[in-house]
């Protein structure tokens, strides 16, 4: 396999990406419920090695997507970034075992990366390249994760 090959399968999250339709939710679904197995199963170290390794795998796959192709910039495919988004939101109901939390965690994941409010507007407008393709999810899963842990305070189910 090529390492151009190779970087798209990463990329696409191994072909989540290439979903018909709403390819970043499908990411997002299929992450939320591993990370919550994970965290089920696998305890914290394995989520946190879980999300390191996702943040690398977006970071690489893009730049080499990029690198190959640079009329692209973040196309729909590129659902990597999705998954490093995702697992960080769902670090937040950490040793819950509450499966409402997770599909909180997932929604408010998907409201925040579509609807971009800032700094996720910020980070998909103004930082490019590899980084940028994964800062705006990072700055949604951390939104995610900040309206997760206040429901858990507030509002507890």
């Amino acid at each position: 396999m090529t390492n151009d090959k190779l970087a798209r399968l990463i990329a696409s999250a191994f072909g989540l990406g290439y979903a018909k339709k709403a390819p970043g939710t499908v990411a997002s679904a299929y992450t939320a419920a591993i990370v919550f197995i994970l965290q089920q199963y696998g305890g914290l170290w394995m989520v946190m090695a879980f999300l390191g390794i996702s943040i690398l795998l977006s970071l690489w796959s893009a730049e080499q997507v990029l690198k190959s192709d640079p009329t692209l910039s973040d196309p729909s495919w590129i659902v990597m970034d999705e998954v490093a988004g995702q697992t960080l939101a769902m670090l937040y109901i950490f040793e819950t075992g509450n499966i409402w939390y997770a599909l909180i965690a997932f929604a408010a994941f998907r409201l925040f990366d579509i609807v971009k409010p800032w700094p996720v507007s910020w980070a998909d407008k103004k930082v490019g390249g590899s980084l940028g393709i994964l800062l705006d999810d990072i700055f949604a899963g951390i939104m995610a994760g900040i309206v997760v842990f206040a429901i858990q305070i507030w509002l507890p189910l």
